[in-house]
């Protein structure tokens, strides 16, 4: 799910793609119930999960990315809904929901009908809770931008903030004659001290934009103004 980009597909057309009249029902029973705890709209993730919210991660290994903070997806024969960070009472309720599969932060029902709507509400608030408790709040609202990076194929995108930050500091450190990335990193760095992220990624991510946006050319010695 944490490589899956939001979209802005229309959640109407997806419901109706779903022939199965309690399926359909269940999808959108679930759709109230995650815009109650949530305060989110629903959008498409990807071609399959209806998520809410964002938030955005960093690993150690200094990789990151967004992710939606619960939602869920309709497959056969179950419904996969997301639990992406555990509350503490998750296996109490767990105990109490009804028939039911629980994998790594994937709750699956066959049908709604199988369990306890009521604690499936706190399996799910509890689990938003924590990921806002450990990511910060919701921030799906926040303004993105797209890096795309010759001959990928497929799109990231970054916020409109961090982007603007990262790519003026690179910019101003850039001349016409190639630096390294590694060099270029840390120069970055040295501009943009508080930078809430990591350095290196969002750099090689925004020469990525800025090279495609033909602000930066790329050779084999290293990066340089256009």
């Amino acid at each position: 799910m944490a490589k899956t980009k939001p979209t802005s597909a229309s959640i109407a057309t997806h419901l109706n793609k779903i022939t199965d009249d309690e399926r359909r029902s269940d999808c959108i029973l679930l759709i109230k119930m995650m815009t109650k705890i949530t305060s989110e709209k629903p959008k498409l993730w990807g071609t399959k999960i209806i998520g809410f919210g964002s938030y955005h991660y960093k690993y150690e290994s200094g990789r990151e990315g967004d992710s939606c903070v619960t939602g869920f997806a309709s497959g056969k024969p179950n419904i996969s809904i997301y639990l992406v960070a555990a509350g503490k009472n998750q296996n109490q309720y767990l105990l109490k929901l009804g028939k039911h599969k629980m994998a790594k932060a994937c709750l699956q029902v066959r049908r709604l009908s199988d369990v306890n709507l009521k604690v499936l509400e706190k399996l799910i608030s509890e689990s938003v809770k924590e990921v806002n408790r450990r990511y910060g709040k919701s921030n799906a609202n926040e303004e993105r931008v797209a890096i795309r990076g010759k001959g990928w194929k497929k799109q990231s995108t970054v916020s409109v903030e961090k982007f603007k930050t990262i790519s003026t500091a690179i910019m101003k450190c850039l001349t016409k004659k190639p630096v390294r990335y590694s060099e270029l990193a840390k120069l970055v760095g040295s501009k943009v001290k508080a930078f809430d992220g990591s350095i290196g990624w969002y750099v090689m991510s925004c020469l990525r934009e800025l090279e495609v946006r033909g602000k930066v050319t790329r050779t084999t010695k290293g990066y340089c103004k256009k």
